[in-house]
């Protein structure tokens, strides 16, 4: 049935190019369009971002002048609307040589992701990312659904690399990045290369040692924490000299817990610390404990201050 319906509707839109269409099949047509374009939902985690895949289609698309002007502005409207928002006729057309996508969610430990192109993601504890098996347009496209990821992207500059995070949408060609989603914000901080951050209407472009982070409406370039300008997730840390406060977000993102400590005194003290990559977190708890003095506990996935 739906195949029938989709070799009609191709049928009239070539009569209608061809302006060989009655008034009665124009209505039609017009009606039809309209109707599949108040209903249509894009589903980024499944289609992929609508604005690259629009821009996508667009360069495939010759227009020739014909005599009616206002006519077939109104068909290659007409035809671009069917195209981008009929998934289940004529977009699925477009689709149909996809790759399917796979998704990862992670548990209590952080895991890795090696994706056809040679590029590698590192998932943060509590975090879901999905991919496709391979990499068949023109950019490559994946989506970090929650969590935390650090990005190192293989070089590419024929296919630019996207991540879908919601509505903050990064790309780049080859460089290696964070990227944090959380309720009140999201982050992208950038330690090689150069990135293109997009949020609602804004935009920024950032090199190494930036990020840009996303609150409400806005998108705000910032110097990077210096815990981000790294890849933690491999790797052995020298923390020196920073704060509290900064070790503790660190925490909260590798170990997937969460900080009770609001005291602004205790949470500017700078600390001097080295974690080993696969430390446990009350092995990293016990450590600040001996430089602070402090008694911080960790328990049921929560670390607090013992005042008494």
């Amino acid at each position: 049935m739906q195949q029938k319906k989709s070799t009609v509707l191709k049928k009239l839109i070539a009569k209608s190019a061809k302006q060989k269409t009655s008034a009665k099949e124009e209505k039609l047509l017009h009606t039809f369009l309209k109707k599949m374009y108040n209903q249509s939902v894009w589903d980024t985690n499944k289609m992929g971002n609508a604005t690259f895949i629009k821009d996508d289609i667009r360069s495939k698309i010759i227009l020739k002048e014909t005599k009616s002007t206002k006519t077939n502005i109104y068909k290659y409207a007409a035809i671009a609307v069917t195209i981008l928002t009929l998934g289940g006729i004529l977009l699925s057309t477009y689709k149909t040589n996809q790759p399917s996508f796979v998704t990862v969610n992670t548990g209590a430990a952080i895991d890795s992701v090696f994706l056809a192109d040679g590029s590698t993601i590192y998932l943060a504890p509590g975090s879901s990312f999905s991919y496709p098996n391979t990499f068949t347009n023109t950019t490559r496209e994946v989506n970090l659904i929650k969590g935390n990821a650090f990005f190192n992207i293989a070089k590419n500059p024929n296919k630019p690399f996207i991540i879908n995070s919601g509505e903050l949408v990064t790309k780049v060609l080859g460089t290696s990045f964070h990227i944090g989603l959380q309720k009140e914000q999201s982050k992208v901080s950038v330690v090689t290369g150069k990135v293109q951050v997009n949020y609602k209407n804004n935009q920024q472009q950032l090199v190494s040692g930036q990020e840009a982070l996303a609150t409400s409406n806005s998108l705000r370039k910032q110097k990077s924490s210096v815990l981000m300008t790294s890849n933690w997730y491999t790797k052995d840390l020298n923390l020196t000299e920073v704060s509290l406060k900064e070790t503790l977000d660190l925490l909260e993102i590798k170990y997937n817990v969460k900080s009770a400590i609001k005291n602004k005194d205790v949470l500017a003290l700078k600390i001097t610390l080295f974690l080993k990559q696969n430390a446990t977190l009350n092995e990293i708890v016990e450590q600040l404990n001996y430089i602070t003095n402090l008694k911080l506990l960790y328990e049921n996935e929560i670390i607090t201050l013992k005042t008494n």
